[in-house]
């Protein structure tokens, strides 16, 4: 069984025949992972602060993400660049070892990169929500500054080359770090040009507004007691926190209006 040196220097022995370098990455990063904190031990109190704190790590992680995703071609031109002049100065062969090398830099970036986000996730996120990380990561491609001018005046080409930008963003944001982001991006893009109009169509039709009108119906039950509780609770509240009621507050002076000409 062969031994492989990791990234940061580390040697593992007698690594199974067929093992993958991505499988081995995998599982040393899992044995190399920091305990996740336990929070506060308060349920109530751990489920709303895990699911902001994974909000924000999912936006970092979406931030990277994108990075990562307009930095492969760029990395990719210059490595098969560099690859040629190499060839025609110093030979195939050593071209071909520092191509190697390069490749192999440009993925302990990326997986230490990674490596920071499972720090953050295990340091702040005691109970995880895939869900409110995925939304993160979305998230972060709205802090990317998209195309230029106002949607409403462009025209129907232009508005679908916007939504397929950002749709882009949204896509590379969710993709894994190291990995080519090109189909998250192609499926994004699709989506955010389609969906759009689908949905606008569908809202027009009978069976949308039907579904419009049966959620709102639905609802309102909700609403109301929502309302009624807090009617009821907000002079108890008033008055635990040491603020005047409404009825006794002073009314301001205000002078009289001004007699009409």
């Amino acid at each position: 069984m062969p031994d492989v040196r990791m990234p940061d220097g580390t040697i593992i022995r007698n690594v199974p025949e067929g093992t993958t370098r991505a499988q081995l990455m995998a599982r040393f990063s899992k044995s190399q992972a920091k305990p996740r904190t336990g929070g506060s031990g308060i349920g109530w109190l751990d489920r709303p602060i895990s699911n902001f704190n994974e909000l924000v790590v999912g936006g970092l992680e979406g931030l990277g993400n994108i990075a990562d995703f307009v930095k492969q071609p760029f990395d990719a031109a210059v490595n098969k660049g560099t690859h040629v002049v190499e060839s025609a100065l110093w030979g195939r062969p050593q071209a071909d070892a520092n191509l190697a090398r390069s490749r192999q830099q440009q993925q302990a970036q990326r997986g230490g990169f990674k490596q920071a986000v499972d720090w953050a996730d295990r340091t702040f996120v005691a109970r995880p929500n895939p869900t409110a990380r995925t939304m993160g990561q979305i998230g972060a491609s709205f802090a990317v500054p998209g195309p230029a001018g106002k949607s409403e005046g462009a025209g129907i080409i232009a508005r679908g080359i916007g939504r397929a930008a950002q749709g882009a963003l949204q896509g590379s944001a969710v993709h894994k770090a190291g990995e080519s982001g090109a189909q998250s991006a192609g499926i994004g893009a699709a989506a955010n040009v389609a969906l759009p109009p689908a949905l606008r169509w569908l809202g027009n039709t009978r069976l949308g507004q039907a579904a419009g009108k049966a959620v709102s119906t639905a609802a309102r039950p909700v609403v109301n007691f929502l309302d009624d509780v807090a009617e009821v609770a907000a002079p108890g509240m008033r008055q635990r926190l040491g603020l005047p009621q409404l009825g006794n507050m002073p009314t301001p002076f205000l002078p009289p209006p001004a007699a009409p000409p």
